[in-house]
């Protein structure tokens, strides 16, 4: 669950405490814990909306430059060539980095409890067959456990 999520439930959390401490101050005409539960709400509020206005949101994906060398495509990434490895599920998928070329369905991951120097994630969304395929840097020789490969390339 990620901090958006959090912060909705704490949000929902306080709102609920809110209603229950403005009918508990209409009977009992003590208002301290509605005041104060609004109050945190207010502010957290105004904090959230000054730094969502002005924190930068400077993340641009990358676009990842696909070559070939007539066995094979393979990606360019900070002059590195990773190269087809092996098909994964696309539960391996970590975070987003970016696209291949145009094609903003070809999307590229970090591979899980990996390093991007090493692995990545080729995933085509393509609608019909979702593919992921596993991707090598050129001269990665430490293969994790459980992982072989078919193409010739790697052997």
């Amino acid at each position: 669950m990620g901090f958006t999520m959090y912060l909705m439930l704490g949000y929902l959390i306080l709102f609920i405490i809110d209603i229950f401490a403005f009918i508990n101050g209409k009977k009992n005409k003590k208002w301290l814990v509605f005041i104060i539960t609004t109050s945190i709400m207010i502010i957290g509020i105004i904090i959230l909306g000054y730094l969502w206005i002005k924190l930068p949101n400077d993340y641009e994906p990358i676009v990842f430059e696909q070559s070939s060398n007539g066995e094979y495509s393979y990606i360019i990434y900070d002059g590195r060539e990773y190269i087809p490895y092996c098909a994964i599920s696309p539960t391996e998928r970590d975070s987003y980095l970016g696209y291949v070329g145009k094609d903003k369905q070809n999307g590229i991951f970090t591979f899980k409890g990996h390093s991007e120097e090493e692995w990545l994630i080729n995933y085509l969304d393509s609608g019909l067959m979702n593919d992921c395929m596993l991707l090598k840097e050129k001269s990665v020789t430490d293969i994790p456990e459980g992982l072989t490969s078919e193409y010739e390339w790697n052997n």
